[in-house]
């Protein structure tokens, strides 16, 4: 079974070299999104998880104080598969408007 703390850590630091500075704009969001999982993948492929397939999903929302839910669902077997997760938060206070920019980061491995 996959351990999901062999990659926790090098997804933090993908996210903070990339996000931390950012302020939320929606024409931009998209490309950081791709961005983002791409250099997941890159660094998966750089660990020589030759027994695992993976999905990188990456989801960028501004949050303005008002509520957002998502769900996501998957299938897959118990014993075998797992996750790893990463939230990254990024509080920006430009010219007295508050938001911050919330990043959720999703990385399935799937034993084959």
């Amino acid at each position: 079974r996959f351990n999901p703390r062999l990659v926790k850590q090098k997804i933090q630091i993908i996210l903070k070299e990339r996000l931390e500075k950012a302020i939320y704009d929606k024409d931009q969001a998209p490309g950081w999104a791709h961005e983002i999982a791409e250099a997941v993948k890159a660094k998966l492929l750089g660990m020589d998880l030759n027994r695992y397939k993976y999905v990188v999903n990456v989801t960028i929302l501004e949050n303005k104080g008002v509520g957002a839910r998502m769900q996501i669902n998957g299938l897959w077997d118990l014993n075998t598969d797992s996750y790893a997760q990463e939230i990254f938060k990024n509080v920006c206070n430009p010219f007295l408007f508050y938001s911050y920019l919330l990043v959720d980061l999703l990385v399935v491995f799937f034993f084959y």
